[in-house]
């Protein structure tokens, strides 16, 4: 599903969207279908974003796991596409099956958990002011 860096969030496999406060901004939404912007990311950057993804819960999860439109998954023997997953810390994450969300000082962005795996797998850099608002983000105590 693609969405436009920085347009309003609408997710349209959800009626409701009140979980999301207004005003909201999509980031990471890509598909093979649309360019999307590239390049190399701080480390700091990438490890501030993957805590956000290991320790915050996706909300609106799906019943199934949303494949990389980029990469050749399929397994042969199960017949399937097979969900890509993120290391950190010793840890390993299932991704593509949920929405995550990270409150800005002004604004509150949206973006499928699958977003550090198009980072680091495909050099997606997304806007700076989303990175700004990743740099500064505070863990809730």
């Amino acid at each position: 599903m693609y969405y436009e860096d920085l347009t309003p969030f609408r997710y349209d496999k959800f009626r409701d969207e009140s979980f999301v406060t207004s005003g909201a901004l999509n980031i990471g939404w890509l598909d093979s279908g649309h360019e999307f912007h590239r390049g190399l990311l701080d480390e700091k950057i990438i490890n501030k974003l993957k805590k956000i993804t290991f320790d915050q819960q996706p909300i609106k999860l799906t019943r199934g796991y949303q494949t990389c439109p980029f990469c050749t998954s399929f397994n042969e023997e199960l017949g399937i596409d097979m969900p890509v997953s993120a290391q950190w810390e010793g840890r390993e994450k299932l991704l593509g099956s949920g929405i995550l969300v990270l409150k800005g000082d002004s604004v509150t962005y949206v973006f499928p958990d699958l977003l550090i795996h198009y980072i680091e797998a495909h050099d997606y850099h997304p806007p700076e002011e989303f990175l700004d608002a990743v740099s500064n983000h505070k863990a809730p105590e």
